[in-house]
């Protein structure tokens, strides 16, 4: 839309060449303004949010397996350091401050196992069925 000023530029410059190159230049650097905010804004909520999530299934060439069970540990699953949840509402919930989260995602029918280093977690939850598990 254009601005008081800028119609009465339109309204003196009607003679063409000259009304456009001004409106095409006013338009792209509004158009680059709004790319570029938009971008940061982008890139902030990026750096900020962390989100690991247990896949739904696996298949393990014979068939798809659901996600059955999910275990969080401090450190590396070999450490066997595995955290005890808080539930309420039938929701698995882990406070991940101040450790180094490991998402173990078990899969029904199978001993496939898919583990996610959830580094900068701050917290990690399950719930629902079908099973959903993540990290944040």
């Amino acid at each position: 839309m254009l601005r008081n000023h800028e119609l009465s530029n339109f309204m003196t410059d009607i003679r063409g060449e000259k009304l456009m190159m001004e409106l095409s230049t006013m338009s792209l650097s509004r158009t680059l303004s709004t790319i570029f905010a938009l971008s940061l804004s982008a890139s902030s909520w990026a750096a900020v949010q962390h989100r690991y999530v247990c896949p739904a299934f696996v298949s393990d060439g014979k068939a798809r397996r659901a996600l059955e069970n999910v275990t969080v540990y401090d450190g590396a699953p070999e450490e066997r350091a595995s955290l005890i949840p808080m539930t309420t509402n039938n929701v698995d919930t882990w406070d991940m401050h101040e450790t180094d989260a490991y998402l173990s995602c078990e899969y029904k029918g199978t001993d496939k196992v898919v583990t996610i280093h959830a580094l900068g977690a701050s917290y990690c939850r399950a719930a629902g069925y079908p099973l959903v598990a993540s990290c944040n």
